[in-house]
C-alpha cells in the first residue's frame, strides 16, 4: 500500500473515531464539565463565599428535582414499544413533574424571611423545573431514535450560551443573580433547541392505563436516583441546616473541582466498559468479562489515582491561586474530597460489571446500603463543618468500596490475586507522582510560578511513565 493510501486510511479512521456516538459523547460531557470549573472560576472573582453558599443551596435542590425528571419516565420513553399512542400522555406527566418542582421550589422561597437572598435564589430558580420537563421528554424521544450526538451537542451548545449569559451579566454587575440568570438562559436554550431537532408535538393528554403502567416501570429508578441523589446532595443541604451558607459554599466549590477532575478521567473509561461488557453479554462470552473488566479497572487506577492525589497535595496553592484566596475554607475540603472520590474510583465500573451479568436487584441493594452509609455519615459530621463532611465521605468510602469490590470480583470470576496483581503499577506510579510533587512543593516557592512549576513536572513524570507502561503493554487502552 503506498504512503498516500496509507495516510488516506489513517485519515478516514481518526475521520471516523472523532463523529463516533461515544467520542461525541465524551467530549460533549467534559465540555460541560469544564464549563462548570469555569462557572467556579468566574464566581470567585465577583461573588462572595456566603452568596455562593446560598446559589449552592437553591441548585441542590434544583438538581435533585432535574436527576428525576431524567430518569424514570425519561427511561420509559425509550423504552416502551407502544410510543405513538404513549407519547401524549408521557410528555404531558414530564411537564407535570416539572411543573411540580417548580412549585415546590417556590413554596420553600415563599418559607423563606421576605427580601433576604435565599427567597431570591429559590424563586429566581423556580422555573428551571418546569422548563426540564419537556426538555427531558424530548431528549429522550432524540436519544430513542438513536440521535445521541444531537442530544450531546445541543446540551454543550446550550450550556455555553448559558456560560456566555452569565459572564455578560456579571460585566453588568449582577453578581450572584448572573449565575441564576445563566441557568436560566440555558434551560430555556436547552428546550427551544431539543424541541426544534426532535420536531415533535406530542400534545397534551393523560390516559389513566398509560401512565400507571409508566410509572410502575420507572419507580425503581426513582428510588435509586433519590438514593443517590442523598449521597451526592444530602451534605449541601445537611450544612445549610446545621452550619452556614458560607460552608455550604466551601464545600459545593471543592466538590465542583474534585468532581470535575474525576469524571474528564472516568467517564470516558465508565462509557466503553458499558460497551464492551453489554456486548459480551449480548454474545454470551461472560468469561471474557473478567479480563476486560480488569484492564478497565487497572487504566483508569492508573489514569485517575495520580491525578488525584496531587490535586489533594495541591488543595491549598490552588485555592489560593486560581480560585481566590477570600475562598480559602475550600482548600482542605478538596483535599479530603479528592482521596474520597479516588478510593470509590472503581464504583463507576461496577454498575456494568453487575448489571450486564444479570445481578440487577444486587446493583440496587448496594445502592441503598451506599446511601443509607452517606446519609448516616453526613448526619454525623455536618453539625462539624464541611471539612467533617468531607471525611465523612471518605470513611464511608474506605466502608463501602470493599463490600462493592467482593461483589464485583465474584460476578466476574476474578481472583483477589489478579486483582491486586492489575491494580500494582497504579498505586506504584501514584506514590511516584506524590513523592515527586511534595518534593518539588517543598522546593518552589509558594506562588503561581511554583504551583504551576510542581503541577506541570508532577503531570510530565506521569504522562511519561503511563506512555511508557503503554509501549511494554503492562497497561492498554480500554476498547469498546
Amino acid at each position: 500500500m503506498s504512503v498516500a493510501r496509507r495516510m488516506t486510511a489513517l485519515g478516514e479512521t481518526v475521520a471516523k473515531s472523532v463523529g463516533s456516538t461515544v467520542f461525541v459523547s465524551t467530549v460533549g460531557r467534559v465540555f460541560t464539565q469544564v464549563l462548570g470549573v469555569a462557572t467556579i472560576l468566574v464566581a470567585t472573582r465577583f461573588v462572595t463565599l456566603e452568596e455562593f453558599g446560598f446559589l449552592a443551596l437553591g441548585q441542590a435542590v434544583t438538581i435533585i428535582i432535574g436527576s428525576l425528571l431524567y430518569t424514570g419516565l425519561h427511561q420509559h420513553v425509550m423504552r416502551t414499544k407502544h410510543i405513538a399512542e404513549e407519547n401524549a400522555t408521557l410528555f404531558t406527566a414530564q411537564c407535570l413533574l416539572g411543573l411540580a418542582g417548580t412549585m415546590l421550589m417556590v413554596a420553600v422561597g415563599l418559607l423563606q424571611p421576605t427580601g433576604s437572598l435565599a427567597q431570591a435564589v429559590f424563586l429566581a430558580l423556580a422555573p428551571v423545573s418546569v422548563l426540564q420537563g419537556p426538555t427531558a421528554h424530548y431528549e429522550a424521544f432524540l436519544i430513542r431514535e438513536g440521535r445521541i450526538r444531537t442530544a450531546v451537542l445541543t446540551t454543550a451548545a446550550a450550556e455555553l450560551l448559558g456560560f456566555v449569559s452569565m459572564c455578560v451579566a456579571i460585566i453588568y454587575g449582577a453578581g450572584v443573580y448572573a449565575l441564576i440568570f445563566g441557568r436560566l438562559i440555558a434551560s430555556a436554550a436547552l428546550l427551544i433547541s431539543k424541541a426544534w431537532f426532535a420536531a415533535i408535538w406530542p400534545g397534551l393528554a393523560m390516559r389513566g392505563g398509560v401512565a400507571r403502567r409508566a410509572f410502575s416501570s420507572a419507580r425503581p429508578l426513582y428510588i435509586t436516583t433519590l438514593a443517590h441523589m442523598a449521597s451526592t446532595y444530602g451534605g449541601d443541604l445537611l450544612l445549610g441546616f446545621f452550619q452556614s451558607p458560607t460552608a455550604v459554599g466551601a464545600y459545593r466549590a471543592a466538590s465542583r473541582v474534585t468532581a470535575t477532575l474525576s469524571e474528564v478521567i472516568a467517564k470516558p473509561v465508565i462509557t466503553i466498559s458499558w460497551s464492551n461488557l453489554a456486548r459480551s453479554e449480548r454474545e454470551g462470552r461472560i468469561d471474557a468479562m473478567g479480563a476486560a473488566w480488569l484492564d478497565q479497572a487497572k487504566f483508569l487506577t492508573l489514569a485517575a489515582w495520580p491525578a488525584l492525589a496531587a490535586l489533594s497535595l495541591l488543595s491549598a496553592p490552588v485555592v489560593d491561586f486560581i480560585l481566590d484566596e477570600s475562598w480559602g475554607e475550600a482548600a482542605p475540603v478538596i483535599g479530603v474530597l479528592a482521596i474520597a472520590i479516588a478510593v470509590g474510583i472503581l464504583d463507576g465500573l461496577s454498575g456494568p460489571a453487575l448489571l450486564c451479568t444479570q445481578k440487577d436487584a444486587l446493583f440496587t441493594r448496594l445502592t441503598f446500603v451506599w446511601a443509607g452509609i452517606a446519609v448516616g455519615s453526613l448526619l454525623v459530621t455536618a453539625q462539624f463543618g464541611p471539612i467533617a463532611v468531607a471525611y465523612g465521605l471518605l470513611v464511608a468510602r474506605l466502608i463501602m468500596m470493599p463490600i462493592t469490590l467482593s461483589f464485583v470480583l465474584r460476578a466476574l470470576n476474578i481472583p483477589l490475586s489478579a486483582f491486586a496483581r492489575a491494580l500494582a503499577p497504579s498505586v506504584i506510579v501514584t506514590l511516584a507522582c506524590c513523592l515527586a510533587v511534595a518534593s518539588l512543593q517543598s522546593a518552589t516557592d509558594y506562588d503561581l510560578r511554583g504551583l504551576l512549576i510542581t503541577a506541570g513536572a508532577g503531570a510530565a513524570l506521569w504522562i511519561t511513565i503511563f506512555l511508557a507502561l503503554l509501549t511494554l503493554r503492562v497497561v492498554q487502552l480500554p476498547r469498546p
